[in-house]
């Protein structure tokens, strides 16, 4: 026997007892004959191959570089000038940084073994030396990480490469807020900036838009996540100053040689840790956790018990949000003179709020409308005569006057703004028609207001004609364009298809209007959307101003799947809500939220889980999506949908980040309003300019208290609701009708001043019977913790007091109400 042999054979031997110490204990075990670790975990052993670790080495001057030259599938230079909003946030996640192509790259392959407990490994270069440290909890393989230059430079890098994944064998990759795909797409852009696939190159994704800090990679076996233990990513809120954009972590679901694995990259090349001095230790410390469960799994693991998002349940309010409520309602009805425009349009008075963002061709003239079942379940809650007769006649003037009244586009929203100086329509960021917009401002909002008012003939006729116009635009394959040019009629961005929930216009047509023909329309519609939009996990948004990004139009496909699944009774509709609505859970923030009170410029104690990201949803996700530069938004339209999910299925996810949306966001609040900030980077020093949110606010603050109620009070109330909500997402009207307590008819009161219950964690919505002068209470705990209740009346006589659980619910019958 050959000396070679001996020690193949050697070897061969050395790693066969290896492998059976590892299998009668927990300890890990390196194979070097193949790179391989084998780990003990509560699934059985799991061997993980090592591709090695990617260093990439830069002077200590270095600054990234734009890489410019990308183009869709239909030759358009992405992304194109006029789009100015997202093009920043495009040129910063093109950079020779992002697309791994800076520096010299050196690949770490080789590992010698320092020590077998803990199992430590070393990886040496000419620019480095890198060591790993192993240990195993349950499913989770805990590894520090140190990095030790041997020259002053610019460093970057990976974590091992894990090539789990045979492409031919299926998989799907996750990285929250950037990557939810199952096939590698050769079309760099829609990938990349839509989310249809993954890029078919490596790329390097930035902190701010990772909404949850993990690279997930799922195969038939096994499936691998590796997340930053949470001192690593960077924090959203740091001594008194915004730090949404910092990047400490890089991601990736390919490493640099093109192999699908989960990455993580610490440091990143470019940033202000990456610049080492020779011997300059840094450490970085991860998590890879190995189930044999899916995506949703691990991820959630991440989420509670990496990152504590359970800690968000103890919350406390500054003020009820009933409180806001109220001071919105009074707001907009005192200030109603000063916040609505009045102008004319083809010699009939019409309404709408004053604009202050961005629209085409708009002289700071443009006028719009948010929320028309919002306008309407406030008046009527109210009993308020006043906006009813001086504000809801010219708001429905707008509404009518905004459609097409003759022509191939009869019924169709000539624009979302009017611009009362010159006045004429325009669309958000074009001169055209989209399918999608005749479901939300000819549709949608005709429908909810006509719950209200249903024998207006003038909005009959209205949804009579946009509903037929939505039919013939409807393709054979049951698909609707993404919009149609006014010039040429051609189709607008045909890089794209329309991947959004316009069906729903559809439904709503069938359900007002009773024909056959739009329900099968609705069908055919929602038919194709599960085909190409959620079977693939491809959508794009509604914001023409951000070309059309997956936005929160993302959460009103679920809500109007499941609407059709509540008609039909097709189970296919409810199985596409449900995974829909757990890819959406991606678009929410579940960063670490630091218990440990923060300062201020001025060195005040902050509260970090009222500043915290943790809970809010991105406007829209992605590499060109406003969560770039302004972080996510603090309206939470999807809230009230998450408590009914949670009650269908029993996913405490839901529960939880619905709960978190709502609550202890009282910094964000203008205090004098009640209107919270639109993006979470501003706090509430920009509620005001934007009052025509303050309707969307009342939407869905509304929507979630009541299906709080509901969920709490287990069937004991109930109230009907009405369509979803244009654009923002998934909450629905209430107040056209009564709801019942204990079987009792009753409706809801906004403004009701009969009762007051002094605690900032108490919720309280009242409803008046509709026989009779009594009515019920509503109590709500909205902490994790038993809660003082003491019940007044007007006249500060006490009608009820004691403890309300946590999140518990007391329903007080009172009478005089």
């Amino acid at each position: 026997m050959t000396q070679r042999s001996i020690t193949l054979a050697l070897g061969l031997l050395l790693s066969a007892c290896a492998l059976l110490h590892a299998r009668t204990s927990k300890q890990i075990v390196y194979r070097p004959t193949d790179n391989t670790l084998v780990v003990p975990t509560t699934h059985g052993q799991v061997r993980l191959p090592l591709s090695g670790q990617h260093l990439f080495v830069a002077d200590t001057d270095f600054k990234p570089q734009v890489i410019d030259t990308f183009k869709t599938t239909h030759n358009i230079h992405f992304i194109e000038d006029n789009f100015i909003y997202p093009r920043r946030a495009w040129l910063n996640n093109i950079t020779n940084v992002s697309l791994l192509t800076a520096g010299t790259h050196v690949k770490l392959q080789t590992y010698h073994v320092l020590s077998r407990q803990p199992l430590t490994l070393k990886a040496e270069s000419q620019w480095a030396d890198v060591y790993l440290r192993f240990s195993v909890n349950g499913n989770s393989l805990f590894v520090n990480q140190t990095l030790v230059p041997k020259q002053d430079g610019c460093y970057s890098l990976s974590t091992p490469s894990l090539p789990i994944v045979k492409p031919q064998t299926g998989f799907k990759a996750v990285i929250p807020g950037y990557v939810h795909a199952e096939w590698v797409n050769p079309d760099f852009v829609s990938a990349y900036v839509y989310e249809h696939g993954m890029p078919n190159k490596p790329v390097v994704y930035q902190d701010k838009c990772a909404t949850t800090p993990v690279s997930i990679m799922q195969t038939q076996s096994l499936t691998i996540g590796i997340a930053p233990e949470k001192q690593f990513p960077r924090k959203p809120y740091l001594n008194g100053e915004n730090t949404h954009a910092q990047w400490n972590v890089g991601y990736g679901a390919m490493d640099a040689e093109g192999k699908l694995s989960p990455q993580l990259y610490y440091p990143v090349l470019g940033t202000p840790k990456a610049a080492l001095k020779k011997g300059q230790k840094l450490h970085f410390a991860y998590r890879i956790i190995l189930s044999k469960n899916n995506w949703y799994d691990v991820y959630k693991q991440v989420i509670y018990g990496m990152y504590s998002f359970d800690d968000m349940r103890k919350t406390t309010n500054e003020q009820p949000l009933t409180t806001r409520i109220n001071k919105i309602y009074h707001y907009m009805r005192t200030q109603s003179a000063q916040l609505f425009r009045k102008a004319e349009c083809e010699g009939v008075p019409i309404c709408a709020q004053d604009y202050r963002g961005g629209v085409h061709g708009a002289n700071n003239d443009a006028m719009k409308n948010a929320d028309y079942g919002a306008m309407w379940m406030t008046v009527r809650m109210a009993n308020d005569t006043a906006l009813a007769n001086n504000l809801l006649p010219y708001v429905r003037n707008f509404k009518l006057k905004q459609q097409f009244a003759t022509g191939k586009y009869a019924g169709a929203p000539q624009g979302q703004y009017f611009l009362w100086k010159s006045k004429r329509w325009v669309e958000e960021w074009g001169e055209h028609i989209e399918p999608i917009a005749i479901t939300y401002y000819s549709l949608i909002d005709v429908a909810n207001m006509l719950l209200f008012e249903p024998n207006d003939t003038a909005l009959q006729a209205s949804l009579r004609t946009s509903a037929n116009l939505l039919l013939t635009m409807q393709r054979q394959d049951g698909s609707w364009p993404l919009g149609v040019s006014l010039k040429d009629e051609t189709d607008i961005l045909p890089d794209l298809k329309d991947l959004r929930p316009t069906f729903y216009g559809m439904y709503v047509a069938y359900k007002m209007l009773g024909n056959d023909k739009y329900l099968q329309a609705a069908m055919r519609g929602a038919n194709w959307f599960i085909a190409h939009a959620v079977r693939p996990t491809a959508l794009v948004g509604v914001c023409g101003d951000t070309r059309f990004a997956p936005d929160f139009a993302t959460a009103m496909s679920v809500q109007a799947l499941l609407d059709m699944h509540q008609l039909t009774g097709d189970v296919r509709y409810k199985d596409a809500a449900l995974d829909m609505a757990r890819y959406f859970t991606t678009y929410i923030y579940t960063h670490p939220a630091d218990v440990t009170p923060l300062k201020d410029k001025e060195g005040r104690s902050l509260n970090p889980l009222q500043y915290t990201q943790a809970g809010l949803a991105c406007e829209h996700i992605g590499v060109i999506g406003s969560a770039n530069p302004q972080g996510p938004i603090l309206l939470s339209s999807f809230a009230g949908m998450f408590v009914r999910l949670y009650q269908q299925t029993g996913d405490v996810l839901f529960l939880d980040m619905a709960r978190a949306a709502a609550n202890g966001r009282d910094r964000f609040v203008e205090p004098e309003s009640g209107i919270a900030a639109y993006y979470w980077a501003h706090f509430n020093k920009v509620a005001l300019p934007y009052p025509q949110h303050a309707w969307w606010q009342l939407g869905w603050l509304t929507d979630y208290l009541v299906a709080e109620a509901e969920l709490r009070s287990k069937g004991r109330i109930s109230f009907p609701r009405g369509f979803v909500t244009p654009k923002v997402g998934p909450h629905k009207v209430l107040g056209f009708s009564a709801g019942t307590i204990d079987g009792e008819n009753v409706e809801l009161t906004i403004g009701n001043n009969s009762l007051s219950c002094h605690n900032a964690n108490l919720e309280l919505l009242v409803a008046r019977s509709t026989k009779g002068s009594h009515g019920y209470a509503i109590v709500m705990n909205s902490t994790n913790r038993p809660t003082e209740m003491r019940l007044t009346n007007t006249s500060g006589q006490c009608l009820k007091a004691g403890l309300v659980p946590p999140f518990g619910i007391e329903i007080v019958k009172v009478k005089n109400i």
